[in-house]
């Protein structure tokens, strides 16, 4: 799914989001699917393949001539941050050498909370849909997510909004100085060659200030 930079009013990230299509079941949401992978063991295979494919499909789209992407591909179990070992600090700093950045998903639910930004090297903070499903209209909505976002920036890390699906939200959170919104008024989760069609309607001009439909 694209992830638009507010800034350059362009598609700067992607987040690679897991689907499974079962012949006869249809279509299986991760919600179900991820915890029986866990119960059975099958989550660290789920996840290397899930990261070679992203980073498969990275170079793919890298090679297309769209370099200067970037893609988020998200945990699939929020315990491993709760454990504060030094196995995974080391694991986390040496990811971070290496080039990647660390993001907070769904930030203020579930585990995901204020702690995690103390604990960890934090670059990105994703906010929670949540949040942003009744604002601007909704006044004390409108001040929660408005006091999340300063607490965020005070901290020198930049903010990405999920769950954008209206104009009045997009232009809200552009006032607020966030860097990156991603949701259904910007575009729904792409296939790889719908995705690379998209791109190039970006390239070719289509950005924050005239897109009017949802892909």
């Amino acid at each position: 799914q694209p992830i638009w930079d507010n800034r350059s009013g362009r598609v700067a990230k992607l987040e690679a989001l897991v689907r499974w299509y079962h012949p006869h079941w249809g279509q299986v949401s991760p919600a179900d699917f991820i915890p029986l992978a866990e119960e059975a063991g099958l989550i660290q295979g789920l996840g290397a393949l899930v990261l070679w494919q992203s980073c498969r499909d990275l170079a793919r789209l890298q090679q297309s001539g769209f370099p200067d992407l970037q893609m988020s591909i998200t945990r699939f179990t929020e315990s491993l941050l709760m454990e504060t070992s030094d196995q995974h600090r080391v694991r986390i700093d040496a990811l971070r050498e290496a080039g990647c950045k660390l993001a907070i998903d769904d930030f203020g639910t579930g585990y995901s909370a204020l702690n995690y930004l103390r604990t960890f090297p934090v670059d990105l903070v994703k906010i929670d849909r949540s949040f942003v499903r009744h604002i601007p209209f909704n006044e004390q909505d409108r001040l929660l997510l408005d006091g999340i976002i300063n607490i965020v920036h005070n901290l020198g890390m930049q903010v990405v909004i999920e769950g954008v699906e209206t104009r009045e939200q997009l232009n809200f959170l552009c006032q607020k100085g966030c860097a990156f919104t991603q949701g259904y008024l910007l575009s729904r989760p792409l296939p790889f060659d719908d995705l690379t069609e998209y791109l190039s309607l970006n390239r070719q001009g289509m950005n924050l200030a005239n897109l009017t439909t949802v892909s």
